[in-house]
Order: C-alpha cells, then sequence, then structure tokens
C-alpha cells in the first residue's frame, strides 16, 4: 500500500488544483468538517466518499482509493496491467478480444449446460438433491464418493476443440434456419 497518508493525499490535490475545503465540498457533496476530518487523518474514506472525492478532483478511483488501502498493491497491480493490455490494443483489436472473450463465455455455458461436470457442479453453490439443499460438507462427501465409484472410467469427455465445433455447427444450423425465408420453408415441404 502506498504509505503517504490519505489524507494527506486528498489536500495535495485540493491544493494542486487551488480549490478551498469548502469548494471541495460543495463539488464532492461530501461535508467540509468530514472532508478536514479526512485531510488530518483522523477519518478513513469510504469507498463511496472515495467515489465522490475522485470525480471532484478529476483523479482515477481506483487510485485513490488504492491510497486509502481500499486495494491492496496487488490488486492495484493487476488492474494497472489490464489498463495497460487494453490500452496497448487498437480499436479492432479490442473488438476482436472483446469478441473472443464473448465467444468463450458462451462456449463455457454451452459445455455447462450439455457436457455438465457433477464435480464441478457439486463443487458449486445452491446444489439440491431431491429437492434438499446439501451443505458443503456433504458435497464434499458427495464428491469422494463419485470419485471412488469412477475412478476406472476411462475419460472420455469431448475436447474444447470438439465442443467449439459442436457449437459452432449448432449456431449456424439455427442461424441458417431462422433466417430462411417462408417460401422457401414451402419450398421443403
Amino acid at each position: 500500500m502506498n504509505e503517504k497518508n490519505i489524507g494527506t493525499y486528498i489536500k495535495e490535490l485540493r491544493m494542486q488544483k487551488k480549490m478551498t475545503i469548502s469548494k471541495l465540498s460543495e463539488t464532492s457533496n461530501v461535508s467540509q468538517p468530514y472532508l478536514s476530518q479526512i485531510e488530518r487523518g483522523q477519518r478513513k474514506p469510504s469507498y463511496d466518499i472515495i467515489k465522490k472525492l475522485s470525480e471532484a478532483l478529476e483523479i482515477d478511483f481506483y487510485e485513490l482509493a488504492w491510497r486509502a488501502g481500499l486495494y491492496t498493491d496487488a490488486e492495484i497491480q493487476q488492474r494497472r496491467e489490464i489498463e495497460a493490455f487494453y490500452n496497448s490494443m487498437t480499436p479492432e483489436e479490442e473488438e476482436a478480444y472483446i469478441e473472443k472473450q464473448g465467444k468463450d463465455d458462451l462456449l463455457w455455458e454451452y459445455r455447462r449446460l450439455h457436457y455438465p461436470d457433477l464435480k464441478i457442479l457439486l463443487n458449486g453453490g445452491n446444489v439440491f438433491f431431491g429437492g434438499k439443499s446439501l451443505n458443503y460438507e456433504q458435497r464434499e462427501t458427495a464428491t469422494k464418493i463419485l470419485e471412488v465409484l469412477f475412478e476406472k472410467l476411462e475419460v472420455n469427455c469431448p475436447s474444447d476443440e470438439d465442443i467449439e465445433k459442436e457449437y459452432d455447427h449448432m449456431k449456424n444450423f439455427k442461424f441458417t434456419f431462422s433466417n430462411q425465408d417462408s417460401s422457401d420453408r414451402d419450398k421443403d415441404k
């Protein structure tokens, strides 16, 4: 975490912007006495207050929240890396990346629906058996029993590539069918 006191940092930002504490109070909609306590280090601002101050001071919310100790060094570093990754892309690369992420999400959902893995289901929350909710210990026990029961079975789940081909085929089939003109459908009869 950044060692500088958040209150001192906010005061420095305010002074750089040539704002009085009353002007910052008015702009941020945070009371002047509360701002004064933050600047003197007597109060630690919440996410909500940090959001208001970041907007009023025109500074990145995450940087200010990190300086306030609301994010760890690792979290802010990860955010900076992600931001740098996106900023390094051209608009076309960013669009292609987002499209790929969307497809990956759809493929994961397709896999989950068409090839459900009991182990993954049991490790998730809100698992029911015959209408009865299973707690963590019951899910763990069921997982262990199933692992012993099925340990000799061959792994034969389709590969990611096979599932993607199946998904694309299914998607293209539905798209073709839904775009077929009604007169074309009549010809098929």
